[in-house]
């Protein structure tokens, strides 16, 4: 089964691949082909397993995004489409990605997979490799059929914060709206677990990730503003072959947290939700989160699925 590189005309068959490896996040060809034409800026190394057609059937990745502040860490990527399976297709895939890793003399490898029922060959490669779990928390669904919109208003009126409003990003006027939104973020940065160890983005780089990815909208950012500044924020990613949105983050301010301006502002997105016509809404959150897992119990999500990040480091390697 030798490997290739990947070319235009496998977006089609690699989006069919990467839906048989999630079930809360379908994507098009359209859409890989945007999120991969803007990793070439992370030197990515890319390689295709293919049937005997000649049919992208696998794919693994390799990239050094800048947030992990130095080219030696990355992170790397396999899919294997369900059909193709216990093949061998995962360990070729993953022995070219290792091989290049040494090459550019990697010092931290990291790696994520969805752990929705048959992850076992997923498990026991990464073991195999050398990486162990770093990071795990649940994915959550909440049903929008009984959900009152006035359960948002009324948390608006009852949240403790003096002269509040919120406003979605698509509303502001203002031409350093997205500039304030990313000095938000980078305030709250560390304090999001997955994103703990990492640098912070630069604007442009935020610009990409919060509004460039498909599924990304100004419509779909609900923004808390007090004392002329925003002190938390939610956003919806709506995934590209379509489906159920996904509250892709929820930040507030240190400073302005216990007063329920998390609550808050996802039930406004809640609102806006069912007001569109969706029918059910995805989040997730680390289990070490447990403020956020309080959160969205309370809200009524209900935990389906988990999310693994995992990392090998060069004192780990085997």
């Amino acid at each position: 089964m030798p490997l290739r590189e990947l070319r235009d005309d496998d977006y089609e068959a690699l989006a069919g691949v990467f839906n048989t490896c999630t079930t809360h996040w379908p994507t098009t060809a359209g859409a890989l082909c945007a999120e991969y034409r803007e990793i070439a800026g992370f030197d990515p190394f890319i390689r295709v397993s293919e049937d005997a057609g000649g049919r992208a059937v696998g794919l693994g990745h390799l990239i050094s995004p800048s947030e992990l502040g130095d080219p030696r860490k990355m992170n790397l990527r396999v899919l294997v489409h369900a059909d193709h399976r216990r093949q061998g297709r995962g360990g070729e895939l993953a022995a070219a990605l290792m091989a290049e890793a040494d090459r550019r003399g990697w010092i931290e490898l990291n790696t994520h997979y969805m752990d929705e029922g048959d992850v076992g060959g997923s498990r026991r490669l990464l073991e195999r490799w050398g990486f162990r779990e770093d990071l795990r928390g649940d994915m959550f669904a909440l049903e929008l059929a009984n959900f009152d919109e006035a359960e948002a208003e009324r948390a608006l009126a009852e949240t403790p914060v003096a002269g509040l409003r919120v406003v979605v990003l698509a509303e502001e006027t203002a031409p350093d709206r997205v500039e304030r939104w990313h000095d938000l973020f980078t305030a709250a940065y560390a304090d999001v677990p997955e994103m703990a160890d990492l640098e912070p983005p630069d604007l442009d780089r935020f610009r990409w990730r919060f509004l460039g990815l498909p599924g990304m909208r100004e419509d779909s950012v609900w923004l808390a503003e007090a004392d002329g500044r925003y002190v938390g924020f939610t956003q919806f990613r709506y995934p590209p072959g379509g489906g159920d949105p996904f509250i892709a983050l929820t930040v507030v301010r240190r400073e302005y947290r216990r007063r329920g301006l998390a609550r808050l502002l996802k039930l406004q997105a809640q609102a806006a939700a069912k007001r569109r016509g969706d029918r059910r809404i995805i989040t997730g959150s680390a289990m070490g989160n447990e403020g956020m897992q309080r959160l969205n119990r309370a809200l009524g999500f209900e935990p389906f699925a988990a999310y693994v990040f995992c990392r090998r480091t060069r004192e780990a390697a085997p």
